[in-house]
């Protein structure tokens, strides 16, 4: 349940989640991103330094598989 203020904007409080689950926020950042990882050319990936093999593999991971330091 989020909390309010009279505006009814959410408050900054209810925005926090534990570090051990990410925030739906933090997993449609996750997803956009690897959705466009997956759709850069050679030579962007090369341009970045990853293969395209890389890209592949991380684009394909669930969104809520992250790092442990990305959710802090």
């Amino acid at each position: 349940m989020a909390v309010t203020d009279q505006t009814g904007m959410m408050c900054q409080s209810s925005l926090h989640t534990s570090p051990a689950a990410p925030s739906v926020w933090q997993m449609l950042s996750v997803w956009r991103t690897r959705r466009q990882l997956r759709s850069l050319d050679a030579k962007q990936l090369a341009d970045i330094g990853v293969t395209a093999q890389d890209a592949q593999k991380e684009a394909n991971r669930p969104v809520w598989d992250v790092p442990a330091t990305w959710r802090q």
